[in-house]
């Protein structure tokens, strides 16, 4: 599953597929029965009127089905057949029913399920029977109308990946120790009050990604997180200063966020490879960016800065460096920032308002001297 977001291509129609095509004919898959791996239902899809039906009891005959995929169910009951429960095969199965409010029992008799995505209208904490499936490593939920999630998203110790994304939710219970594989978790909850401190305790934590904009500080003891390699906070209102523990960041990305400047004295960030601070507010680059020599790529898109007295001479390792789309860009002393930019003789690509998409790609093998600016201006 793919937990950076809560969907699925319905775009390959396969009448005759092969071992590794998704089905979306459910007459022809039970002809074929022993080759079908993946099959589809979609409710949204008027071009394939076989498939707006849920399965029924003959779905046992595939016994070789490792993914089935439901979209755009709207009832609030979802009626599955419980001889879903032979298919010992079946390793992943996504629900999207924005208006269910019960998730079906027999789901949690599937034993071999080792990803799991559901959408659903609201989530009580009897609905979630995660424990009693052994082999689940990865578990997405898109909730709808449901402002505390339940605590059973917490019961099943082994889970790898966690995806959550709600409007509504404003808590989460802080049980994330429960969780101590966790090596990637997701959380687009953009009216959350607090971001439970317990996710400190995720020593193998490599990948946190959140979409909140009313959090105003990360109040998470970011020591422990060791393993924490990929950073997103969007929407963000304020540095989460307590990051700077987590030294050990390749990728930070805070786009979309609402700080003017970095209330922070250092990034101690040895190895961080990629800077995204796109579609920000930011005015003033800190000069302690220059110590981040590691750094690849730069993205600074969509920011209204009233001044660029940075040097980036110090950045040797910069490949790519984007200021596409800012404001007052105009206002910028081009020559300290060309000069600064000489030196960098890994640099490939260069964006900024200034720029035509053909100058903005430096071929391989060749030293730009930016003999443009000094042609145009």
């Amino acid at each position: 599953m793919s937990l950076t977001a809560l969907s699925f291509p319905l775009t390959t129609l396969a009448k005759y597929g092969g071992l590794d095509t998704t089905i979306y004919n459910y007459e022809e898959a039970l002809k074929r029965p022993l080759e079908v791996k993946k099959l589809a239902f979609s409710f949204n899809n008027s071009n394939h009127p076989y498939t707006k039906a849920l399965p029924d009891g003959r779905i046992q005959a595939l016994v070789n089905l490792e993914e089935l995929f439901i979209d755009g169910y709207g009832g609030k009951y979802i009626k599955l057949p419980d001889e879903l429960s032979k298919l010992k095969k079946l390793k992943r199965l996504t629900i999207y029913g924005e208006n269910l409010v019960q998730i079906p029992n027999v789901v949690w008799s599937l034993q071999s399920l080792t990803d799991l995505t559901l959408e659903i209208n609201s989530l009580k904490e009897e609905d979630l029977k995660l424990s009693s499936l052994p082999q689940l490593g990865d578990f997405g939920v898109k909730i709808h109308k449901t402002e505390k999630l339940p605590g059973g998203i917490f019961e099943n110790s082994k889970l790898k990946r966690l995806f959550i994304q709600s409007d509504d939710a404003k808590v989460i219970p802080d049980q994330f120790n429960k969780l101590p594989d966790l090596t990637s978790l997701t959380l687009h909850c953009q009216n959350l009050i607090v971001i439970p401190g317990s996710i400190g305790s995720l020593k193998r934590l490599a990948i946190f990604d959140i979409y909140n904009k009313t959090v105003k500080s990360l109040d998470i003891d970011c020591g422990q997180l060791d393993s924490l390699r990929d950073f997103r906070w969007g929407h963000s209102l304020n540095f989460p200063n307590s990051l700077t523990a987590a030294k050990n960041l390749h990728r930070l990305n805070l786009d979309v966020s609402f700080f003017e400047t970095i209330n922070t004295d250092t990034l101690p960030f040895k190895n961080l490879e990629i800077l995204d601070l796109s579609f920000s507010k930011l005015k003033t680059i800190p000069p302690y960016f220059s110590t981040l020599h590691s750094l690849k790529s730069i993205y600074l898109t969509n920011n209204n800065f009233a001044s660029i007295e940075f040097d980036f001479s110090q950045l040797t390792n910069l490949t790519e460096l984007s200021f596409g789309d800012c404001e007052n860009f105009q206002k910028i002393d081009m020559n300290k920032f060309i000069t600064s930019l000489k030196t960098i003789t890994k640099l490939e690509r260069l964006k900024t308002p200034s720029l035509s998409k053909e100058q903005s790609i430096i071929k391989d093998g060749y030293h730009y001297n930016f003999d443009w600016w000094e042609q145009r201006y």
